[in-house]
């Protein structure tokens, strides 16, 4: 199983959006995080609402970084250097654990699902590549932002 986003769709997906690094990018990136972890939440609950009595999970996971962003008030190094980013990444690239709906001829079943160990180690250099992708932007808007701006 490979990738399923690329580094660059991920590094651009923890910006929620919001360029620059100065604290009012931060404050309004972290904003736009909780925002978006607050309509998931809502959808979730919803959905567990519409399937009562079902025997369907609708749950679903949170959209990637918006967790470690709102963790780290909005600082991408802060979120890229954060202990939870490594995790975070390898389910962006679902190479997670995770129980999988198998329907077979010997029926319909949840089957733990782990990622081999060459998938997993795509995770760290994946991580690298993020944080120089958020390094490379940061550097590019430094050449298009206000002289004396802290980008």
């Amino acid at each position: 199983m490979s990738e399923w986003r690329s580094t660059e769709d991920l590094a651009a997906a923890l910006t929620f959006g919001v360029s620059g690094c100065d604290a009012a990018a931060n404050e309004a990136r972290a904003a736009r995080a909780a925002e978006v972890l607050a309509a998931h939440s809502a959808a979730v609950d919803r959905a567990y609402l519409d399937t009562a009595g079902s025997t369907v999970d609708p749950w679903w996971p949170e959209p990637f970084g918006a967790r470690i962003v709102v963790e780290a008030r909005g600082d991408l190094d802060a979120a890229t250097s954060s202990p939870e980013f490594e995790a975070e990444v390898q389910k962006g690239m679902n190479l997670h654990t995770r129980d999988v709906l198998v329907n077979d001829e010997d029926g319909c079943r949840y089957e733990a699902f782990t990622a081999a160990a060459e998938e997993l180690e795509q995770v760290v250099p994946a991580c690298t590549r993020i944080r120089d992708a958020l390094r490379t932007a940061r550097h590019v808007s430094a050449y298009i932002t206000p002289k004396g701006a802290p980008c």
